[in-house]
């Protein structure tokens, strides 16, 4: 999931940014946490709420956007900025707060879905680096990037990687698609998910991984899948 925060003191344009965000994340099926503010003191006073991606317009009144992107940097360093302007005379200024980038007003959907895109590869790849399962009294950190695919038997759990087969009860493969990078990651059988990274090749209704297992798929899930799977290979970057 995604948090973010968006701020600026004009509603009609909050409400079409809303509009930008309901769009993406059904195109994307991405789950986003979203709040808005008309004003940094709104916003300045919900901080605790850590969001991932925090959109700022710069000329606000009272506290301005990069007052307010100075204030959220010094209390963290992670949370991506994304300045919101019509004024390119702040772009150096932004380089003080590590801002992620600029969108000039007015936005079209092509070019913030674009932005986004880039912004939230990098926010749900650093949460997404390991997950914790737990086995009998063994807890594990699995790194993400070494698991082939998820499947269950006996409603059992099974993490496949390269070298190990983990087993987990205390978890869902519904918990783990929550838990797991939409952009890596795809259930692509009621009872499998795969890691995209390790998928070799489609056919029918057959997936064969990089290590010689096939995985089946969904009639259902097929479209998604080379959606999915052309998205990985055009823009994911490793």
């Amino acid at each position: 999931m995604l948090k973010i925060a968006i701020c600026d003191d004009e509603s009609t344009f909050l409400d079409n940014i809303e509009m930008f965000v309901k769009k993406y994340e059904k195109e994307r099926g991405t789950q986003i946490f979203l709040k808005k503010y008309l004003s940094g003191l709104d916003l300045e006073d919900s901080l605790n709420l850590k969001f991932d991606i925090v959109f700022l317009d710069i000329n606000m009144p009272g506290i301005n956007g990069m007052e307010l992107a100075k204030g959220i940097r010094k209390k963290d360093e992670h949370t991506i900025i994304m300045f919101l302007t019509s004024l390119k005379e702040y772009v150096f200024e932004g380089y003080q707060v590590e801002a992620s980038g600029y969108l000039t007003k007015p936005i079209s959907y092509k070019r913030f879905s674009s932005e986004l895109d880039r912004v939230a590869k990098k926010v749900l790849r650093d949460s997404a680096l390991f997950i914790s399962i737990k086995n009998n009294n063994d807890y594990f950190n699995i790194n993400c990037c070494s698991i082939y695919y998820f499947d269950v038997v006996n409603r059992i759990i099974n993490i496949h990687t390269a070298d190990t087969t983990y087993l987990c009860s205390n978890k869902t493969l519904q918990d783990f698609e929550k838990e797991l990078d939409p952009y890596l990651f795809f259930r692509c059988y009621n009872s499998v998910i795969i890691n995209l990274m390790y998928v070799e090749s489609i056919k029918g209704y057959e997936i064969s991984l990089i290590n010689g297992e096939k995985m089946p798929l969904s009639r259902s899930k097929k479209k998604d899948l080379l959606k999915k799977m052309s998205y990985y290979l055009g823009k994911y970057e490793l």
